[in-house]
């Protein structure tokens, strides 16, 4: 997974096993650590895709 906060233009990678929006959203929480939560998530997967991993955020956020 490759992020890239476009403010800085930093960026970080994560070797993923597979590309499920459960595991995307996982690798997402110590990222977000570091710049915060963006306003936007783009994802060259598309928009549904982008939804489903906003969606297993949530649930992580507030399942814990």
């Amino acid at each position: 997974m490759n992020y890239q906060d476009h403010l800085t233009k930093f960026v970080c990678l994560r070797a993923l096993k597979s590309k499920t929006a459960e595991e995307v959203a996982e690798n997402l929480v110590p990222i977000f650590g570091i710049f915060g939560a963006p306003a936007i998530l783009h994802c060259d997967n598309g928009r549904e895709f982008a939804n489903k991993v906003n969606f297993k955020f949530l649930i992580m956020l507030f399942h814990e």
